[in-house]
């Protein structure tokens, strides 16, 4: 399979930094404009993956808040109805109880 070509029109300051990059990485300056793009895919992916963390965050202090609610200084009960049900047998419950105190 043969590879195609384009050129691409840089400003002289923008083909230096690009250079200098190759360069320090060992790269074409093809490779180092492929580099750049996987390295903002993976950007956006850990953007994404800490959204989600905030959400999940947002999540257990919600469930801490109602485990923990009025029952602070007394032993919190793990029945079924003082926690959502996604979360019964979730391990998590147990170390957020223990940060309560």
């Amino acid at each position: 399979m043969a590879l195609e070509y384009t050129t691409i029109k840089l400003p002289k300051s923008v083909k230096r930094r690009l250079e200098e990059y190759a360069r320090s990485k060992g790269l074409t300056l093809a490779g180092a404009v492929a580099r750049l793009l996987e390295e903002e895919s993976v950007r956006e992916l850990l953007i994404e993956i800490l959204d989600v963390l905030k959400e999940q965050n947002g999540i257990l202090k919600e469930i801490l808040e109602v485990v923990s609610g009025d029952k602070i200084g007394r032993e919190a009960s793990t029945e079924p109805e003082d926690i959502p049900s996604f979360a019964e047998d979730n391990p998590w419950i147990a170390v957020l109880r223990g940060r309560r105190r």
